[in-house]
Protein backbone atom coordinates (compact mmCIF):
# COMPACT_ATOMS: atom_id res chain seq x y z
CA UNK A 1 0.00 0.00 0.00
CA UNK A 2 2.74 2.51 0.85
CA UNK A 3 5.07 1.61 -1.93
CA UNK A 4 2.06 1.90 -4.40
CA UNK A 5 1.15 5.49 -3.25
CA UNK A 6 5.12 6.10 -3.11
CA UNK A 7 5.03 5.06 -6.90
CA UNK A 8 1.79 6.87 -7.76
CA UNK A 9 3.53 10.15 -6.23
CA UNK A 10 6.60 10.05 -7.68
CA UNK A 11 4.96 9.36 -11.37
CA UNK A 12 2.69 12.71 -10.72
CA UNK A 13 5.38 14.56 -9.50
CA UNK A 14 7.48 13.48 -12.73
CA UNK A 15 4.67 14.51 -14.31
CA UNK A 16 4.55 18.08 -13.00
CA UNK A 17 8.35 18.31 -13.36
CA UNK A 18 7.71 17.56 -17.49
CA UNK A 19 4.71 20.21 -17.64
CA UNK A 20 6.85 22.81 -16.03
CA UNK A 21 9.72 22.84 -18.49
CA UNK A 22 12.16 23.71 -15.60
CA UNK A 23 15.19 24.99 -16.67
CA UNK A 24 13.76 26.58 -20.02
CA UNK A 25 15.10 29.94 -21.10
CA UNK A 26 11.87 31.50 -22.01
CA UNK A 27 9.23 31.86 -19.62
CA UNK A 28 6.49 29.52 -19.00
CA UNK A 29 2.98 30.41 -19.23
CA UNK A 30 1.03 30.77 -16.02
CA UNK A 31 -1.79 28.35 -16.82
CA UNK A 32 0.97 25.55 -18.09
CA UNK A 33 3.22 26.86 -14.45
CA UNK A 34 -0.21 26.91 -12.28
CA UNK A 35 -0.88 22.94 -13.55
CA UNK A 36 2.41 21.90 -13.27
CA UNK A 37 2.55 23.36 -9.59
CA UNK A 38 -0.84 21.66 -8.48
CA UNK A 39 0.74 18.30 -9.88
CA UNK A 40 4.07 18.70 -8.49
CA UNK A 41 2.51 19.64 -4.88
CA UNK A 42 0.30 16.80 -5.00
CA UNK A 43 2.72 14.58 -6.00
CA UNK A 44 5.33 15.64 -3.45
CA UNK A 45 2.72 15.36 -0.72
CA UNK A 46 1.51 12.01 -1.52
CA UNK A 47 4.88 10.89 -1.77
CA UNK A 48 6.33 12.90 1.54
CA UNK A 49 3.50 11.24 2.91
CA UNK A 50 4.11 7.71 2.41
CA UNK A 51 7.73 8.37 3.44
CA UNK A 52 6.55 9.90 7.04
CA UNK A 53 4.46 6.74 7.09
CA UNK A 54 7.43 4.23 6.37
CA UNK A 55 10.24 6.40 8.28
CA UNK A 56 8.15 5.62 11.84
CA UNK A 57 9.13 1.80 11.55
CA UNK A 58 13.13 3.31 11.47
CA UNK A 59 12.18 5.28 14.07
CA UNK A 60 10.64 2.75 16.18
CA UNK A 61 13.48 0.86 15.99
CA UNK A 62 16.06 3.18 16.74
CA UNK A 63 14.30 4.87 19.40
CA UNK A 64 15.55 2.67 23.14
CA UNK A 65 12.82 1.12 25.09
CA UNK A 66 14.49 1.53 28.25
CA UNK A 67 15.26 5.45 27.85
CA UNK A 68 12.14 6.20 26.20
CA UNK A 69 9.42 3.73 26.47
CA UNK A 70 6.69 6.29 25.77
CA UNK A 71 7.67 7.68 22.81
CA UNK A 72 8.74 4.52 21.58
CA UNK A 73 5.74 3.20 22.48
CA UNK A 74 4.05 6.06 20.52
CA UNK A 75 6.25 5.52 17.55
CA UNK A 76 5.17 1.75 17.40
CA UNK A 77 1.75 2.61 17.30
CA UNK A 78 2.52 4.98 13.99
CA UNK A 79 4.21 2.59 12.60
CA UNK A 80 2.01 -0.64 13.22
CA UNK A 81 -0.67 1.49 10.39
CA UNK A 82 1.74 2.86 7.96
CA UNK A 83 -1.06 3.49 5.65
CA UNK A 84 -3.04 5.24 8.33
CA UNK A 85 -0.22 7.37 9.54
CA UNK A 86 0.21 8.44 5.61
CA UNK A 87 -2.78 9.10 5.19
CA UNK A 88 -3.62 11.58 8.45
CA UNK A 89 0.25 12.35 7.38
CA UNK A 90 -0.91 13.75 3.70
CA UNK A 91 -3.71 15.95 4.74
CA UNK A 92 -1.58 17.69 7.21
CA UNK A 93 1.26 17.71 4.50
CA UNK A 94 -1.27 19.75 2.15
CA UNK A 95 -2.15 22.35 4.88
CA UNK A 96 1.41 23.03 5.82
CA UNK A 97 2.98 22.52 2.81
CA UNK A 98 1.01 25.23 0.69
CA UNK A 99 1.61 27.94 3.53
CA UNK A 100 5.22 27.11 3.55
CA UNK A 101 5.19 27.21 -0.02
CA UNK A 102 3.59 30.54 -0.03
CA UNK A 103 6.16 31.60 2.23
CA UNK A 104 9.02 30.95 0.04
CA UNK A 105 7.34 31.57 -3.32
CA UNK A 106 6.84 34.99 -1.87
CA UNK A 107 10.10 35.57 -0.35
CA UNK A 108 11.64 34.36 -3.59
CA UNK A 109 9.73 37.23 -5.51
CA UNK A 110 10.25 39.88 -2.15
CA UNK A 111 14.32 39.18 -3.05
CA UNK A 112 14.16 39.07 -6.42
CA UNK A 113 13.00 42.38 -7.11
CA UNK A 114 14.93 44.03 -4.05
CA UNK A 115 17.97 42.58 -6.20
CA UNK A 116 16.62 44.15 -9.21
CA UNK A 117 15.69 47.36 -9.14
CA UNK A 118 18.86 47.89 -6.16
CA UNK A 119 20.58 46.59 -9.52
CA UNK A 120 18.57 48.95 -12.13
CA UNK A 121 18.71 52.44 -10.75
CA UNK A 122 22.36 54.43 -9.63
CA UNK A 123 22.09 57.69 -7.56
CA UNK A 124 22.42 59.17 -3.74
CA UNK A 125 18.88 59.80 -3.18
CA UNK A 126 15.82 58.10 -4.28
CA UNK A 127 12.32 60.24 -3.43
CA UNK A 128 8.59 58.36 -3.70
CA UNK A 129 5.47 58.00 -2.50
CA UNK A 130 4.83 57.71 0.87
CA UNK A 131 2.68 54.76 1.54
CA UNK A 132 -0.31 54.62 0.26
CA UNK A 133 1.10 57.17 -2.25
CA UNK A 134 0.16 56.25 -6.09
CA UNK A 135 4.03 58.01 -6.82
CA UNK A 136 5.41 61.53 -7.30
CA UNK A 137 3.56 64.06 -8.95
CA UNK A 138 5.04 65.51 -12.17
CA UNK A 139 5.45 69.02 -10.02
CA UNK A 140 6.82 67.74 -7.17
CA UNK A 141 9.62 65.94 -9.61
CA UNK A 142 10.43 69.39 -11.34
CA UNK A 143 10.79 70.75 -7.89
CA UNK A 144 13.57 68.63 -7.02
CA UNK A 145 15.95 70.08 -9.76
CA UNK A 146 16.14 72.75 -7.68
CA UNK A 147 16.73 71.80 -4.28
CA UNK A 148 19.24 72.76 -1.95
CA UNK A 149 21.48 69.60 -2.00
CA UNK A 150 20.60 68.44 -5.34
CA UNK A 151 23.33 68.41 -8.27
CA UNK A 152 20.71 66.73 -10.64
CA UNK A 153 17.93 64.22 -10.72
CA UNK A 154 15.63 62.24 -13.02
CA UNK A 155 12.12 61.21 -12.98
CA UNK A 156 11.59 57.53 -13.38
CA UNK A 157 8.52 55.69 -15.38
CA UNK A 158 7.15 52.84 -16.21
CA UNK A 159 4.25 51.16 -18.49
CA UNK A 160 3.77 48.18 -21.04
CA UNK A 161 4.97 49.11 -24.66
CA UNK A 162 4.84 47.25 -28.17
CA UNK A 163 8.33 47.97 -29.93
CA UNK A 164 8.60 46.28 -32.85
CA UNK A 165 6.81 42.64 -32.54
CA UNK A 166 7.72 42.36 -28.97
CA UNK A 167 5.59 43.47 -26.08
CA UNK A 168 6.70 44.17 -22.43
CA UNK A 169 7.20 46.56 -19.63
CA UNK A 170 9.35 49.70 -20.01
CA UNK A 171 11.50 52.13 -17.76
CA UNK A 172 12.13 55.40 -18.72
CA UNK A 173 14.75 57.54 -16.88
CA UNK A 174 18.02 59.82 -17.55
CA UNK A 175 20.40 56.62 -18.37
CA UNK A 176 23.24 58.23 -18.34
CA UNK A 177 23.58 59.18 -15.10
CA UNK A 178 21.14 56.96 -13.51
CA UNK A 179 21.36 53.40 -15.18
CA UNK A 180 22.72 50.93 -12.27
CA UNK A 181 25.22 47.81 -12.60
CA UNK A 182 22.64 46.20 -14.17
CA UNK A 183 23.78 47.20 -17.75
CA UNK A 184 27.37 47.73 -18.91
CA UNK A 185 29.23 50.67 -19.55
CA UNK A 186 28.72 50.06 -23.05
CA UNK A 187 25.06 50.00 -22.93
CA UNK A 188 25.21 53.02 -20.63
CA UNK A 189 27.32 55.13 -22.94
CA UNK A 190 25.02 54.47 -26.00
CA UNK A 191 22.05 55.44 -24.55
CA UNK A 192 22.05 59.23 -25.68
CA UNK A 193 18.69 59.57 -25.55
CA UNK A 194 18.46 59.60 -29.33
CA UNK A 195 17.16 55.85 -29.05
CA UNK A 196 16.25 53.15 -26.80
CA UNK A 197 17.81 50.10 -25.04
CA UNK A 198 16.39 46.56 -25.37
CA UNK A 199 16.93 42.98 -23.65
CA UNK A 200 19.11 40.95 -25.19
CA UNK A 201 18.01 37.79 -26.96
CA UNK A 202 14.73 39.65 -28.85
CA UNK A 203 15.99 39.66 -32.55
CA UNK A 204 17.14 43.27 -32.09
CA UNK A 205 20.90 44.68 -32.45
CA UNK A 206 22.05 48.31 -31.85
CA UNK A 207 21.40 50.06 -35.36
CA UNK A 208 17.98 48.52 -35.57
CA UNK A 209 15.20 50.65 -36.63
CA UNK A 210 11.85 50.05 -34.34
CA UNK A 211 8.62 51.29 -34.03
CA UNK A 212 7.49 51.77 -30.15
CA UNK A 213 3.93 51.86 -29.15
CA UNK A 214 2.35 53.02 -25.94
CA UNK A 215 -1.05 54.18 -24.90
CA UNK A 216 -0.59 57.56 -26.61
CA UNK A 217 1.20 57.58 -29.33
CA UNK A 218 3.40 55.57 -31.86
CA UNK A 219 7.11 56.59 -32.21
CA UNK A 220 10.04 55.58 -34.61
CA UNK A 221 13.47 54.96 -32.81
CA UNK A 222 16.27 53.67 -32.70
CA UNK A 223 17.92 50.57 -31.09
CA UNK A 224 21.35 51.99 -29.45
CA UNK A 225 22.22 49.11 -27.23
CA UNK A 226 21.29 45.99 -25.76
CA UNK A 227 21.26 44.90 -21.62
CA UNK A 228 21.09 41.15 -20.40
CA UNK A 229 20.08 39.37 -16.89
CA UNK A 230 16.99 39.15 -15.36
CA UNK A 231 15.68 42.68 -14.16
CA UNK A 232 12.00 42.73 -12.98
CA UNK A 233 9.63 45.65 -11.42
CA UNK A 234 7.68 46.38 -8.21
CA UNK A 235 5.07 44.14 -9.56
CA UNK A 236 7.36 41.02 -10.78
CA UNK A 237 6.87 41.84 -14.63
CA UNK A 238 10.22 41.56 -16.44
CA UNK A 239 11.65 45.02 -18.14
CA UNK A 240 12.33 44.50 -21.82
CA UNK A 241 12.90 47.69 -22.57
CA UNK A 242 14.68 51.41 -21.62
CA UNK A 243 12.86 54.40 -22.79
CA UNK A 244 14.77 58.18 -23.04
CA UNK A 245 12.34 60.51 -21.01
CA UNK A 246 11.25 62.84 -24.11
CA UNK A 247 10.44 59.31 -26.03
CA UNK A 248 8.51 58.06 -22.69
CA UNK A 249 6.54 61.60 -22.91
CA UNK A 250 5.17 60.48 -26.19
CA UNK A 251 4.22 56.94 -25.36
CA UNK A 252 3.40 56.79 -21.60
CA UNK A 253 0.22 57.41 -20.50
CA UNK A 254 0.05 61.28 -18.38
CA UNK A 255 0.25 60.69 -14.10
CA UNK A 256 2.30 60.45 -11.27
CA UNK A 257 6.07 59.35 -11.83
CA UNK A 258 7.35 56.02 -10.16
CA UNK A 259 10.13 57.63 -8.56
CA UNK A 260 12.94 60.47 -8.88
CA UNK A 261 16.20 59.77 -8.67
CA UNK A 262 18.89 62.20 -7.65
CA UNK A 263 22.47 62.83 -7.18
CA UNK A 264 22.91 65.16 -4.12
CA UNK A 265 26.00 67.81 -3.79
CA UNK A 266 28.29 67.24 -0.80
CA UNK A 267 27.45 65.23 3.07
CA UNK A 268 24.04 65.75 1.69
CA UNK A 269 22.16 62.19 2.39
CA UNK A 270 18.53 60.69 2.04
CA UNK A 271 17.54 61.84 5.57
CA UNK A 272 19.25 65.42 5.39
CA UNK A 273 17.21 66.08 1.79
CA UNK A 274 14.17 64.54 3.57
CA UNK A 275 14.25 66.76 6.35
CA UNK A 276 14.71 69.84 3.81
CA UNK A 277 11.44 68.93 1.73
CA UNK A 278 9.35 67.97 4.41
CA UNK A 279 6.29 67.13 2.81
CA UNK A 280 4.50 64.33 4.15
CA UNK A 281 3.51 63.09 0.99
CA UNK A 282 6.77 62.27 0.13
CA UNK A 283 9.75 60.23 1.34
CA UNK A 284 13.28 59.85 0.62
CA UNK A 285 15.35 57.11 0.70
CA UNK A 286 18.65 55.33 -0.54
CA UNK A 287 18.94 53.29 -3.39
CA UNK A 288 18.89 49.94 -1.34
CA UNK A 289 15.96 51.22 0.75
CA UNK A 290 13.29 51.79 -2.27
CA UNK A 291 14.77 48.53 -3.41
CA UNK A 292 13.28 47.11 -0.30
CA UNK A 293 10.26 49.30 0.14
CA UNK A 294 8.98 48.23 -3.54
CA UNK A 295 9.53 44.57 -2.69
CA UNK A 296 7.40 44.46 0.64
CA UNK A 297 4.40 45.82 -1.94
CA UNK A 298 3.77 41.95 -1.57
CA UNK A 299 3.54 41.70 1.76
CA UNK A 300 -0.11 42.59 1.88
CA UNK A 301 -1.12 39.80 -0.65
CA UNK A 302 1.18 37.10 0.94
CA UNK A 303 -0.66 38.04 4.67
CA UNK A 304 -3.64 37.04 2.88
CA UNK A 305 -2.45 34.21 0.91
CA UNK A 306 -1.20 32.83 4.36
CA UNK A 307 -4.43 33.61 6.05
CA UNK A 308 -6.85 31.87 3.30
CA UNK A 309 -4.41 28.71 3.22
CA UNK A 310 -4.19 28.68 7.29
CA UNK A 311 -7.67 27.85 6.91
CA UNK A 312 -6.87 24.43 5.11
CA UNK A 313 -4.15 24.11 7.95
CA UNK A 314 -6.97 24.47 10.36
CA UNK A 315 -9.11 21.93 8.70
CA UNK A 316 -6.59 19.55 8.53
CA UNK A 317 -6.08 19.65 12.74
CA UNK A 318 -9.50 18.80 12.83
CA UNK A 319 -9.42 16.40 10.37
CA UNK A 320 -6.25 14.99 12.39
CA UNK A 321 -8.00 14.67 15.87
CA UNK A 322 -10.84 13.35 14.43
CA UNK A 323 -8.52 10.74 13.05
CA UNK A 324 -7.30 10.23 16.52
CA UNK A 325 -10.18 9.63 18.33
CA UNK A 326 -11.15 6.71 15.97
CA UNK A 327 -7.85 5.27 16.58
CA UNK A 328 -8.41 5.49 20.35
CA UNK A 329 -12.08 4.43 19.95
CA UNK A 330 -10.46 1.16 17.96
CA UNK A 331 -7.99 0.27 20.57
CA UNK A 332 -9.88 0.57 23.65
CA UNK A 333 -9.05 -3.13 24.67
CA UNK A 334 -5.09 -2.48 23.52
CA UNK A 335 -5.36 0.85 25.82
CA UNK A 336 -7.13 -1.35 28.82
CA UNK A 337 -4.67 -3.87 28.82
CA UNK A 338 -1.91 -1.11 29.24
CA UNK A 339 -3.89 0.59 32.10
CA UNK A 340 -4.25 -2.87 33.64
CA UNK A 341 -0.67 -3.44 33.41
CA UNK A 342 0.29 -0.48 35.08
CA UNK A 343 0.05 2.88 32.73
CA UNK A 344 -1.28 5.48 34.51
CA UNK A 345 -3.67 7.88 33.38
CA UNK A 346 -1.35 10.83 32.71
CA UNK A 347 1.58 8.74 30.92
CA UNK A 348 -1.69 7.24 28.88
CA UNK A 349 -2.41 11.17 27.69
CA UNK A 350 1.54 11.55 27.00
CA UNK A 351 1.31 8.55 24.82
CA UNK A 352 -1.88 9.56 22.84
CA UNK A 353 -0.38 13.54 22.64
CA UNK A 354 3.31 12.16 21.84
CA UNK A 355 1.95 10.06 19.09
CA UNK A 356 0.23 13.38 17.59
CA UNK A 357 3.66 15.79 18.03
CA UNK A 358 5.36 13.35 16.89
CA UNK A 359 3.36 12.89 13.47
CA UNK A 360 3.37 16.56 13.04
CA UNK A 361 6.98 16.95 13.59
CA UNK A 362 7.79 14.63 10.92
CA UNK A 363 5.12 16.20 8.62
CA UNK A 364 6.68 19.72 9.07
CA UNK A 365 10.28 18.38 8.34
CA UNK A 366 8.53 16.72 5.01
CA UNK A 367 6.27 19.62 4.25
CA UNK A 368 9.52 21.97 4.61
CA UNK A 369 11.24 19.52 1.92
CA UNK A 370 8.39 19.91 -0.24
CA UNK A 371 8.00 23.38 0.35
CA UNK A 372 11.83 24.21 -0.80
CA UNK A 373 12.01 21.66 -3.50
CA UNK A 374 8.63 22.29 -5.26
CA UNK A 375 8.98 26.11 -4.88
CA UNK A 376 12.26 25.69 -6.38
CA UNK A 377 10.93 23.93 -9.66
CA UNK A 378 8.04 26.45 -9.80
CA UNK A 379 10.60 29.80 -9.84
CA UNK A 380 12.64 27.55 -12.68
CA UNK A 381 9.53 26.86 -14.56
CA UNK A 382 7.74 31.25 -14.29
CA UNK A 383 11.75 32.47 -14.63
CA UNK A 384 14.33 32.02 -17.08
CA UNK A 385 17.31 29.98 -16.02
CA UNK A 386 19.49 31.30 -12.86
CA UNK A 387 16.74 32.97 -11.19
CA UNK A 388 17.80 32.68 -7.48
CA UNK A 389 15.27 30.63 -4.26
CA UNK A 390 15.13 32.95 -1.25
CA UNK A 391 14.43 30.37 1.42
CA UNK A 392 13.21 32.55 4.69
CA UNK A 393 14.27 30.01 7.05
CA UNK A 394 13.53 31.24 10.41
CA UNK A 395 9.98 31.59 8.67
CA UNK A 396 9.20 28.55 7.64
CA UNK A 397 11.41 27.15 11.30
CA UNK A 398 8.26 29.32 12.93
CA UNK A 399 5.38 27.59 10.49
CA UNK A 400 6.70 24.06 11.30
CA UNK A 401 7.06 24.82 14.99
CA UNK A 402 3.47 26.34 15.12
CA UNK A 403 1.74 23.51 12.93
CA UNK A 404 3.34 20.91 15.43
CA UNK A 405 2.17 22.58 18.22
CA UNK A 406 -1.30 23.35 16.76
CA UNK A 407 -1.59 19.35 16.35
CA UNK A 408 -0.22 18.48 19.48
CA UNK A 409 -2.97 20.49 21.00
CA UNK A 410 -5.60 18.26 18.56
CA UNK A 411 -4.15 15.06 20.34
CA UNK A 412 -5.35 16.54 23.90
CA UNK A 413 -9.25 15.84 23.43
CA UNK A 414 -8.66 11.96 22.30
CA UNK A 415 -6.15 11.96 24.88
CA UNK A 416 -8.53 13.13 27.71
CA UNK A 417 -10.94 10.38 26.31
CA UNK A 418 -8.59 7.77 26.41
CA UNK A 419 -7.80 8.20 29.79
CA UNK A 420 -11.68 7.80 30.48
CA UNK A 421 -12.12 4.40 28.95
CA UNK A 422 -13.25 2.30 32.09
CA UNK A 423 -10.92 -0.75 32.12
CA UNK A 424 -12.79 -3.30 33.21
CA UNK A 425 -14.98 -2.35 30.38
CA UNK A 426 -12.36 -2.41 27.61
CA UNK A 427 -11.22 -5.87 28.81
CA UNK A 428 -14.38 -7.41 28.66
CA UNK A 429 -14.95 -6.44 24.96
CA UNK A 430 -14.32 -8.61 21.96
Amino acid sequence: MIGRAAAAGAAIAAVGLVVSGTGADADTSLGRAGLAGLLLVTGSCVLAAAAVGSFTGVLAGWLPTRRWPVARLAVSNLARSPARTAGTAVSILIGVGLVMLTTVLTSSFQANVSNSVGRIYRGDAVVAGSSGMPGVARSDAARFDDAVGVASSTSVRSGPVKFGSNVGTAIALDGRAFLGPAFSPAAISSFTGDGILVRAGLGLSPGSEITVTGAEAAVETTVTGTFSGRLVDGSGARIEVVLPLELADKVLPAGPDDAVLTRTTGDVDPAALDRADADAALDVLSVSGFARRTASSADRAFALSVALLAMTLVTSVIGLANTVVASVAERRREISVLRALGLGAGQLARLITLETAILAAMVAVAATAVAVGTGALLIGSVAPRGTPISVPWVRIATIGAAATVLCSLAGLVPAQRATRIPVNEGLVEE
